[in-house]
């Protein structure tokens, strides 16, 4: 077999965090049986609600409630850690505790404090500080790709024309490329018409560049064209920054250089953030980077496994951005 396929991947469950604090002012008033304390509803961003609830028992002891409002639509399984702090005394904790359970869609009461073998009821202070730290799961399983790479190994024992030795030099040059800022780079016609069938046919036939002994490519920046010719001459890519690898994938794509086509879309696959997933994607579609288009939609489901910035995610997807990578 030729071809050797290298691949990792990831599978994970849906995974979201949420943190509330709330902080008691001059409970002491609360004096009757049963009367209650209700903290404001905080909400995770799958759209559960929560809130505490501190209820004055007999015998004045304060007990601790995690409530969760109804939810018709989805069940999650969530681990909940609470502490409880006496700002008057200025303690870092007095008392912790930590649940786990399930949410229900007719909705839940859990007592947190006391626990169930504990007489720690939540403390007799005028003012206190919860923090509590929520973990939530819907149960949902995402799996993708984390790297894919292919080795041709029958190209790897092909002989390489090395022509390094000319590569941006005017020996032996019969043909100067013009580039769009109207700097020109010296050239060999038989190197560029061996790697290009575009150069070969424009090299073969009568046309202007062959008699003016230079080619236009005025779509083309210096430095996209000087990268085109060291893959030409070296078969190597020195590139590395996002803009200018998608700028020498779209020379390679006009000059029908396939080897560093895949080159370059390999090279933006391996380089895929959050920041540019969005673009990145569109750059895929309009290109045909097939690896770049695959990894974005990978790189997309995992993000969707942890906790999103949804305001990052919306103004990536309301992007009216042209599909050119920066």
């Amino acid at each position: 077999m030729s071809n050797v396929t290298s691949v990792s991947g990831t599978t994970c469950v849906h995974r979201e965090d949420c943190k509330f604090e709330w902080t008691i002012k001059n409970s002491k008033f609360l004096m009757s049986t049963n009367e209650c304390l209700e903290s404001p509803i905080f909400s995770a961003e799958c759209g559960e609600e929560f809130y505490f609830r501190l209820i004055y028992e007999e015998k004045r002891n304060r007990v601790l409630y995690l409530c969760c409002r109804p939810n018709i639509k989805n069940q999650f399984k969530c681990i909940c850690e609470v502490s409880v702090i006496d700002l008057r005394q200025n303690r870092s904790s007095i008392i912790s505790r930590k649940i786990m359970f399930e949410t229900i869609k007719e909705g839940i009461s859990l007592k947190l404090i006391p626990a169930p073998s504990s007489d720690n009821y939540f403390p007799d202070c005028n003012d206190a500080f919860v923090k509590c730290a929520l973990t939530l799961s819907s149960g949902v399983k995402r799996s993708f790709i984390e790297s894919e790479s292919r080795v041709d190994k029958s190209k790897e024992l092909a002989p390489k024309l090395d022509f390094n030795w000319i590569f941006l030099n005017e020996n032996l040059s019969d043909i100067k490329l013009r580039t769009s800022c109207g700097k020109e780079i010296p050239a060999h016609k038989v190197v560029l018409a061996n790697a290009s069938p575009v150069f070969k046919a424009m090299f073969s036939h009568d046309m202007m560049e062959n008699q003016s002994q230079s080619v236009d490519m005025m779509d083309v920046k210096y430095e996209s064209a000087v990268e085109m010719l060291r893959y030409i001459y070296t078969g190597g890519v020195e590139a590395q920054e996002f803009s200018l690898t998608s700028e020498l994938l779209v020379a390679a794509e006009k000059y029908q250089l396939e080897g560093l086509k895949n080159t370059c879309d390999l090279k933006l696959a391996s380089n895929l953030s959050t920041e540019n997933i969005i673009k990145a994607l569109a750059f895929a579609d309009t290109y045909n980077a097939k690896y770049l288009k695959k990894r974005a939609i990978d790189l997309f489901n995992r993000s969707m496994c942890e906790p999103l910035d949804y305001n990052k995610i919306s103004h990536m997807l309301l992007s009216k951005e042209q599909p050119v990578l920066e």
